[in-house]
């Protein structure tokens, strides 16, 4: 399982199909598949297949390994059944890829993958190959930077002994600037060391600068910056809620249009329209907008907004964004009253939430 920003979790698993048993046509044979399907809040998402072995495949794929970033770029590594080929599929856009193979070398033992994806989006699978009886086992990497997938490189030193097994042992990471990390098990019996190699990223040439005294390094590097919000509309403010289907439609409803500065997904909330009953103030200012009791009849009335369990979220792109809301909330309709759409964008750090005000009737 893995999170994005959004809260939107994503879960892969090993899941046995029936295919038609090419040698007798009254038969099944069950072969294993890995898919990924997302969670957001209560509501499953459909499921993607992802070990790219296609619609009739020969063997199966088993044992996937997941990360996912908060800007919602993920990768999935996983191994193939028999003839243990390490294969990966990429998440972008709220899209898994179909899967493609890693490394062009012929691995003859299982190779336990594991994938990581840096705040960047620079992605990495490390894993374990077995050349044959006679070879030696190594680890192995890739790096997906920019959207380009780099050749697979050999990690591990020869001279410190065997690999041990990579599943469940072992750990990969890829930090702010594109940078990852594999650490592993290796030795024999008695020496046996943790031992970890060190990825760089995304190359940067520096500027050049004339002769002169080096700058005085900062204390404390520059803060991410946040996703910006604007222009938040909707068209029309009124709608019925939907009989059925989840808060996103793709025809009636509210026509929902926001921009942003940046690509970043977008989490959306719902707020409830409700009476309140204002407390007392000091220094002649107004107090809070408290829950209206038994015990403050006489107090004046004030408007509050109540959150709502539940929530959705959607991708947004650089410049103008829409989407449909139908009127329903974790697949429950909206009973009629006056709500508040609250709109948080999401990136390394989470932007100023906008609002939008409308009616289900």
């Amino acid at each position: 399982v893995a999170v994005d920003g959004t809260g939107r979790a994503w879960v892969t698993w090993r899941q046995f199909i029936d295919y038609p048993d090419p040698n007798n046509a009254l038969l099944k044979k069950s072969i294993p598949r890995v898919l990924v399907r997302p969670l957001d809040g209560s509501v499953l998402g459909a499921a993607s297949v992802v070990d790219g072995l296609g619609t009739a495949p020969t063997e199966g794929a088993e044992f996937p390994s997941i990360d996912v970033n908060r800007s919602g770029v993920g990768i999935v590594a996983l191994p193939r059944q028999l003839t243990f080929g390490t294969f990966g599929a990429t998440l972008g856009a709220a899209t898994w890829s179909a899967g493609q193979s890693l490394d062009a070398l012929v691995n003859t033992a299982p190779s336990a993958p594991v994938a990581a994806v840096g705040a960047d989006g620079t992605g990495l699978v490390a894993w374990r190959f077995t050349p044959g009886t006679a070879g030696v086992s190594t680890v192995r990497s890739i790096s997906r930077i920019g959207g380009t997938l780099r050749d697979a490189v050999t990690l591990s030193d020869t001279t410190f002994g065997p690999i041990l097994s990579l599943d469940g042992g072992t750990g990969a990471g890829v930090d702010g600037q594109g940078a990852g990390t594999v650490a592993w098990a290796q030795g024999s019996a008695g020496q046996i060391r943790i031992v970890a190699a060190r990825l760089d990223g995304p190359s940067v040439t520096p500027p050049t600068s004339p002769p002169g005294p080096a700058p005085r390094p900062p204390t404390q590097g520059p803060m991410p910056a946040r996703p910006v919000i604007g222009s938040l509309t909707a068209r029309p403010i009124s709608t019925r809620a939907a009989s059925r289907g989840g808060a996103l439609t793709r025809r009636g409803g509210i026509l929902v249009s926001f921009r942003l500065d940046r690509a970043a997904s977008v989490r959306v909330g719902v707020e409830r329209r409700v009476v309140g009953a204002r407390a007392a103030g000091r220094g002649g200012k107004p107090g809070a907008c408290l829950e209206a009791t038994n015990k403050t009849l006489s107090a004046k009335r004030c408007v509050r907004w109540v959150s709502l369990s539940g929530g959705f979220s959607v991708v947004g792109k650089v410049g103008r964004n829409a989407f449909r809301f139908s009127g329903r909330l974790a697949r429950r309709a909206l009973p009629p009253r006056t709500y508040r759409l609250v709109l948080t964008p999401l990136g390394d750090l989470p932007g100023t939430p906008a609002r939008v005000t409308i009616r289900v009737i």
